[in-house]
């Protein structure tokens, strides 16, 4: 393994800090935490660097949620890391950290400060943005503009033609007793403000089972780690047309992305951005159904409020942005706009709706592509 340079990167103003040139390629270290699915966007980007890499896995001591709502000014820290965890951040330091979320940010930052490195956070940090020398931000969050941020229009995902064609072949021969066409139905479960009740549950399993009989064909159920179990039993129990299912915990080998290669059609359940991306980028028809959200006074008045800011919001609004770039706030996590312009490019549409889709030729722009060469612009020289 290459190793890193020694001393401090020299920072200068701009949009992306830049370094002197260097002959031998950055260390990487990913900080990985609990959800896969986060994980999953850090690994994306580190392949499409192809640099050198370390995982250092980060576990956290219970007390330090009793901080949670101010977590991100704690400012570079490792005060909330177990023992284990601590363990595993030593010397030779890393030249970039990447990092996703909320609870390893104090640690990034701790961490390029170590060794002098480069910073680079996915996601919402709900911590000062300036505090990272790059924020890669996914269209479900909204971050406010800031100078190192790069909003990008979908997640990472590891959805390529390669791994789609792999997983046709591994599936084919499995589902081929399924009258087609094959009804991919990805469902998600509780996110908030959505949640996926048994209600709605049951009204997807109609809806699903209607398209399927329509069609003359079969439906693919594959659940995610957030599926409420009633929830998708209420939805299997409504399907009278053939059927393959796999639910998260089932024994066996998940078939996700098997159904995403092999299904003729694909469904999405609204609170996923990520799911809706790599549906669309298989370039089939895909349906869209809006989970219900939640009701109470508290959410109605921050969604208000947050709809409100969207169309201005004045002095106050501008307050409020600036609030969430230096880590005291938070933006609501909203899909809707993602699947709206989903359905405008023609790439999707309302499960339920009359007209006939015809996806557009080609796939979207690569998200991936783009953050890497923004990660690569931090180490470019003069």
């Amino acid at each position: 393994m290459q190793a890193p340079l020694r001393q401090p990167l020299d920072h200068v103003s701009g949009p992306f800090k830049v370094t002197h040139e260097r002959t031998s390629p950055p260390l990487v270290w990913i900080l990985a935490g609990r959800r896969t699915g986060d994980n999953l966007q850090l690994e994306v980007l580190a392949d499409a660097l192809g640099w050198p890499r370390e995982v250092k896995r980060l576990s956290y001591r219970r007390s330090h949620f009793t901080w949670t709502p101010y977590y991100g000014r704690l400012g570079p820290s490792t005060v909330p890391l177990t023992r284990e965890a601590l363990e595993g951040l030593v010397p030779p330091w890393p030249d970039l950290v990447l990092s996703v979320g909320w609870r390893s940010a104090p640690v990034a930052r701790w961490v390029a400060r170590q060794g002098g490195g480069r910073s680079v956070a996915i996601g919402r940090p709900r911590a000062p943005i300036s505090g990272f020398d790059l924020v890669l931000s996914p269209p479900q969050y909204r971050v406010p503009e800031a100078e190192n941020l790069v909003k990008l229009r979908a997640p990472l995902t590891r959805t390529t033609p390669e791994r789609l064609a792999q997983a046709a072949e591994e599936w084919h021969d499995r589902l081929a007793h399924l009258p087609r066409p094959l009804i991919g139905a990805l469902i998600g479960g509780n996110a908030f403000p959505y949640r996926l009740t048994e209600a709605a549950a049951v009204r997807l399993g109609d809806q699903l089972d209607a398209l399927a009989r329509a069609r003359g064909g079969s439906v693919l159920v594959a659940g995610g780690p957030r599926t409420p179990a009633r929830s998708a039993r209420a939805l299997l129990a409504r399907l009278t047309v053939p059927k393959h299912h796999f639910l998260w915990g089932d024994p066996g080998e998940n078939p996700y992305f098997g159904y995403l290669a092999l299904a003729d059609e694909l469904v999405v359940t609204t609170e996923s951005v990520s799911m809706a991306t790599e549906a669309s980028l298989t370039g089939k028809p895909v349906h869209l159904f809006d989970l219900p959200m939640l009701t109470g006074p508290l959410a109605r008045g921050i969604y208000r409020f947050d709809h409100w800011l969207r169309r201005g919001g004045g002095p106050v609004g501008r307050a409020y942005l600036g609030l969430i770039r230096n880590g005291w706030l938070v933006m609501p996590r909203v899909t809707e706009d993602f699947h709206e312009g989903l359905i405008a490019e023609g790439r999707a549409q309302r499960l339920g709706a009359l007209t006939e889709i015809e996806p557009p030729e080609g796939p979207p722009e690569d998200q991936t592509a783009r953050a890497a060469a923004a990660v690569r612009a931090l180490f470019e020289s003069r």
